[in-house]
């Protein structure tokens, strides 16, 4: 079931491509809004 982005531990303890991308794409437009 989707569901929004978990938090920062959960990311780590997780290893789905989906969530990767998630935070690859949280990342880069963190970056990019910068």
């Amino acid at each position: 079931m989707p569901r929004p982005l978990p938090p920062v531990p959960d990311l780590y303890g997780r290893t789905d491509p989906e969530t990767l991308t998630e935070l690859m794409l949280a990342i880069l437009n963190r970056g990019d809004r910068r």
